[in-house]
């Protein structure tokens, strides 16, 4: 093969090439025309000869993407992030926003405190914002409780995704 450049031509070999290969070729083997044996060497191209056009950058990419692990690793710790928050926390998230809207709707209509009435009205109602956090937190765990009942399967691959990333 000749390269001129960027091209890569085949071109056949020279006789005296020929004649020693086939010299090699017959000690190789034990070569013994007094056995009758025949020993032929002949030149040829093959198909891998010819030359190819150079990747293209988007095939170089794709190509080294492939066979690269941690980008696989990582394509699935993202995708299953975004599933957990898509699936998981917007919805559980939506849920407490509509609870805390009814709730601060109540607290407007309820009357407010002025500075002369007692402290047990005003831990009253700081009693009535802590049971109102509670609430929201036990509304939290129940709804990914929930989730996780529904599809203890995604549950399990996304602990052990957690698991084998650290």
């Amino acid at each position: 093969m000749v390269v001129n450049g960027n091209q890569v031509q085949w071109q056949s070999r020279t006789p005296e090439e020929m004649q020693r290969m086939t010299q090699l070729a017959e000690a190789a083997v034990g070569f013994d025309s007094g056995r009758g044996d025949q020993v032929s060497v002949e030149d040829m191209a093959f198909e891998g000869n010819t030359a190819h056009s150079p990747a293209t950058p988007m095939q170089q990419f794709l190509s080294g993407a492939a066979q690269s692990e941690a980008l696989w690793k990582y394509a699935a710790l993202l995708l299953a992030l975004g599933c957990l928050v898509f699936f998981v926390i917007r919805p559980a998230m939506r849920k407490p926003a509509l609870l805390g809207a009814a709730a601060e709707a109540t607290l407007q209509t309820e009357p407010q405190l002025t500075l002369g009435e007692d402290a047990s009205e005003q831990r009253a109602v700081e009693e009535d914002e802590r049971e109102h956090k509670k609430m929201r937190a036990q509304l939290v765990f129940d709804t990914v409780a929930e989730h996780l009942r529904r599809d203890p399967a995604q549950a399990t691959r996304l602990l052990q995704i957690w698991i084998h990333t650290e």
